[in-house]
């Protein structure tokens, strides 16, 4: 059942009107009840109506109640209010409460019904209410709307079986909003939905404990897969809440919600902490708050620090699982198994730190996310590394960084701003600049601004120069051509309202002069002139003004037209200057090409055996055309 779905009434025998009695005439009746539901069936069946036709208002309303030692009923007043409903009292089991409600019972017309829609509903337990107030429109402000939004909420209320007055210090808070809603817009546009009564849960006993919330994930649960976690300076590290005994509940109907008897377990092992750590502790709990960046390190049971480097054999599901400390965490992990059998990290292990040496190798599935990388093994095909700085050894798999340094590539991929490869064996690099000591075959060299080699023994290699292979060149192309779209576009609506402002100026000129004329003439005169005349002028000048506004909005639009231009032809420009240099002898079957975007053109070099071409730069013929040159 919903929300909102709970306190839909069922027929009862009482509200059926026997077919042969004839209903009596039903006038307003005032009726002193306990018991709503019961008195209004009674009157139905006294009259032999309905008691779907009755409605009724709160005339007034007194609550009793009486607490352990009390011989009988006190009436709660508004002097003793605060200090009878006190939370104490409301959780006390011996406290008893009831309502008495002097009510007027009407029979219901199209007239009597409420003009604003309400639904209430409630959770299980009936502790919290809440009223649901759904999007209207003509709805009228005028004076009491407050007061009669409160009592319509009451009436409700007490359908229901609820209390009223009680525990509902929120509900003129809503109601506040609904009135607002209205005097504003005469209108509630968006659902509206607030407490009406909140009462008091079951608090459950429960025995010591700790929450390790260093190893919690962003759902809040348990992070099985990654053993070691990275905190910073102010992360709550652990939290041990203390023994609790519980307490009674109480709902919205005034009755109490008892506590089921739970054995409390014994007190846990206490938590030690060094200096990394400010405790804060009260009554019902301590939290431990991390003072400095790091991973939290368990010494022994119970005892905890925060280190920032980590000395681990290898990186595995058996021993530490993936590892997620953070980049921001400046921690560093050196893994030191150099075994040629296993790998120093296993097969899908995921792992995000600052910084991190690898001696052995990193298997299939792996990922590395770090701001500094070193693997002194080999990286396997389907491994990934993403870091600003990335030095490898032997490298099959995915690299991508700000600068990365590799002593063989072998099969891989790399994906930089600076690369620097000793021996290139097959594999593929796209960056801005890249320097290559060896190259062997079946490689392919991508750059945008610069490629060097020191020697080339094999072929089957390819280099190209190509703007769009530098990082996030696709990403700031796209962004600068939408916004060249979207200023042209804006060029072209402000050329149209610029003309048609300058037409309007220069049509009513002639008017203009001739209204100047006629004030000096009249002010000559010592005759004031007339006030329509004076605001054809104004109207003149407000028609100048915004000339001149839209032409100064229209020169910056072409000015930032212009400089977008200019800045998308800079993103292309590198191919221009861009230099292959190979400071040996070429090999057979080894090509140059250089790709330009904007024309699409592409020249191309093949090299023939023995070449002593050094440098290679593009340049453009008389006649507009595209050929590579060869110097040296």
């Amino acid at each position: 059942m919903g929300l909102f779905g709970m306190f839909k009434r069922k027929n009862t025998a009482a509200e059926e009107v026997p077919e042969e009695q004839t209903a009596t005439p039903f006038e307003k009746t005032t009726i002193t009840t306990q018991n709503l539901s019961q008195d209004l069936s009674e009157l139905a069946k006294k009259h032999n109506i309905s008691v779907k036709t009755l409605d009724f208002k709160i005339l007034s309303y007194k609550t009793f109640f009486k607490l352990k030692n009390d011989a009988k009923f006190q009436e709660i007043t508004e002097l003793n209010r605060a200090e009878i409903l006190k939370k104490e009292n409301l959780r006390d089991s011996d406290m008893s409460l009831y309502q008495e409600l002097k009510i007027e019972v009407f029979q219901k017309t199209a007239a009597s019904r409420f003009p604003i829609s309400m639904a209430i509903g409630g959770n299980k337990a009936m502790t919290r209410i809440q009223a649901k107030i759904k999007p209207q429109e003509e709805l009228d402000y005028f004076e009491g709307l407050e007061g009669e939004i409160l009592a319509e909420l009451d009436r409700k209320k007490v359908k229901s079986g609820l209390l009223v007055g009680c525990m509902d210090e929120s509900m003129k808070e809503g109601v506040h909003k609904i009135v607002s809603a209205i005097r504003v817009n005469n209108a509630i546009i968006d659902p509206i939905l607030f407490d009406i009564c909140k009462g008091y849960d079951v608090i459950h006993p429960g025995g010591e404990e700790i929450i390790y919330h260093y190893r919690l994930n962003q759902d809040g649960e348990l992070d099985e897969h990654s053993t070691m976690k990275g905190v910073k300076a102010g992360d709550l590290v652990l939290e041990v809440v203390k023994q609790q005994e519980g307490a009674n509940g109480r709902n919205c109907k005034g009755e109490i919600i008892g506590l089921n008897n739970v054995e409390l377990s014994s007190e846990i092992t206490p938590v030690n902490v060094n200096e990394d750590f400010e405790v804060q502790e009260n009554e019902d709990r301590a939290l431990y708050i991390a003072k400095k960046d790091g991973y939290v390190f368990e010494e022994k049971e119970h005892a905890f620090a925060i280190k920032d480097e980590y000395t681990i054999d290898a990186v595995s599901l058996k021993t530490t699982g993936s590892i997620n400390v953070g980049q921001d965490k400046d921690i560093k992990i050196k893994v030191k198994s150099q075994d040629n059998i296993s790998d120093a990290v296993g097969a899908g292990m995921k792992i995000d730190t600052s910084e991190i040496t690898i001696a052995g190798n990193v298997a299939n599935s792996a990922e590395i996310l770090a701001n500094k990388v070193e693997v002194q093994g080999q990286t396997h095909q389907s491994a990934k590394i993403i870091a600003d700085t990335i030095k490898l050894n032997i490298h099959k798999g995915y690299a991508e960084g700000n600068e990365v340094n590799v002593e063989v590539l072998e099969g891989g991929k790399i994906v930089a701003d600076i690369v620097r490869v000793k021996q290139l064996f097959g594999g593929e690099i796209e960056a801005k600049e890249i320097y290559i000591e060896k190259v062997l075959s079946n490689a392919k060299v991508s750059a945008s601004h610069h490629i060097e080699i020191n020697e080339i023994e094999g072929t089957g290699n390819v280099f190209v120069i190509d703007a769009s292979v530098q990082r996030g060149y696709h990403e700031k192309n796209e962004s600068i051509v939408a916004k060249i779209a979207e200023i042209t576009g804006d060029v072209k609506k402000l050329s149209k309202e610029v003309k048609r402002c300058r037409d309007k100026i220069e049509q009513e000129q002639n008017n203009i002069t001739e209204i100047n004329v006629k004030v000096r003439e009249l002010k000559a005169a010592g005759v004031k002139p007339p006030a329509a005349l004076f605001l054809k002028l104004k109207d003149h000048q407000a028609r100048i003004k915004k000339h001149n506004s839209l032409l100064k909005e229209l020169k910056d639009a072409k000015i930032q037209k212009t400089s977008l231009q200019e800045d998308l032809t800079e993103l292309n420009a590198s191919v221009y200057e861009a230099q292959v240099i190979n400071r040996s002898i070429w090999k057979e079957f080894n090509e140059v090409i250089y790709k330009l975007l904007d024309p699409p053109v592409e020249v191309s070099y093949l090299a023939k055996e023995g070449d002593m071409v050094e440098v290679l730069t593009l340049k453009s013929t008389e006649e507009g055309e595209f050929q590579i040159k060869r110097e040296g």
